[in-house]
């Protein structure tokens, strides 16, 4: 009547179906596959229907079968609030901004510096976050951060003792020239530098950090100038005069700093970047005959000169 099945001893049943994975042990349970396969003789092969599964993660989400294998969709946590409780941005006045110019300028030896922008802004970012621990929180993980912003211009400043005027006379008989000269090294540069510096709270990993960076852009220039001018005086004390300024080579090598730390993320470590150049040179020149100028220049990146980038962590190339 099917009660009883019985077999010779030492052999055991076989009947197909009954296991997935081979002949049955002496010991142990039946052969089961993971989610996702299906026995197929004595192997575990995927399904081929897309059918809905459980990958056991919390932070994903429509988990589906995918080559036999359960996969889910990480859950989105690119959304960004901004949190209102920290300050907004600070800026000087124009009369501020004035004001400082005129009193550094008055500073021996700091002539042609301009101060052009002092900044201040505090920032506040809620951020979305998922951990296995805590699951999806909207607001999970803060940020607060503190920016000063810094620009001011070098302007024409002479180097060293150079810029002394020298004056020629010269009597051609019907009167007399005099030639005034000044050759000197002028120096010009931007300046910007940003600051940045905060804290990191994130409840979803969970931990608490401090991060930071610096990143500062300068443009130093140098270039020759020759400022000229000659009057004529004639034996009926006529005077009458012109003048032309020759700046025959100019040259700026751009320079850019940034150094990071923890901003991609707690224990993310230091990085940076350091870039220079290339080098441009720029041949002019600029006459002034009476009231009408001549003026001309040409543009020159030597190619030894292209410049070059180092990163941390990384090296130079």
């Amino acid at each position: 009547d099917g009660s009883i099945i019985a077999s010779d001893p030492g052999v055991g049943v076989i009947k197909a179906g009954w296991h997935c994975g081979g002949n049955p042990n002496t010991t142990g349970s039946a052969g089961t596959c993971p989610e996702c396969q299906k026995c197929d003789g004595s192997s575990c092969v995927p399904i081929s229907a897309s059918l809905g599964c459980n990958d056991n993660l919390v932070c994903t989400e429509n988990d589906q079968c995918v080559g036999g294998i359960c996969r889910g969709t990480p859950i989105d946590t690119s959304s960004v609030l901004d949190n209102g409780s920290v300050g907004e941005k600070a800026k000087l006045p124009p009369d501020l901004v004035d004001g400082i110019n005129k009193f550094i300028n008055k500073v021996p030896g700091l002539g042609g510096i301009t101060f052009n922008t002092l900044d201040v802004t505090g920032t506040g970012k809620l951020r979305a976050c998922c951990g296995e621990s805590v699951g999806y929180l909207k607001t999970g993980r803060e940020e607060k951060a503190v920016e000063v912003s810094l620009g001011f211009e070098f302007k024409d400043k002479p180097l060293g003792a150079l810029g002394n005027k020298a004056n020629i006379l010269i009597d051609v008989g019907i009167g007399i020239v005099q030639l005034d000269v000044v050759v000197g090294v002028l120096f010009s540069s931007n300046v910007a530098i940003k600051a940045k510096g905060g804290k990191i709270d994130d409840k979803c990993k969970p931990e608490t950090c401090e991060f930071g960076s610096l990143n500062a852009a300068f443009t130093p220039g140098l270039k020759l100038e020759l400022t000229a001018e000659v009057c004529f005086l004639s034996s009926g004390n006529s005077v009458s005069c012109t003048g032309f300024i020759v700046q025959p080579v100019s040259a700026t090598f751009p320079l850019s700093l940034g150094i990071d730390v923890n901003g991609r993320g707690c224990n993310s470590g230091i990085s940076g970047v350091g870039k220079a150049g290339p080098l441009k040179v720029t041949f002019s020149y600029k006459f002034l005959l009476g009231s009408i100028p001549l003026q001309g220049s040409y543009n020159y990146e030597p190619p030894f000169a292209s410049g070059f980038e180092c990163r941390l962590p990384g090296g130079c190339g």
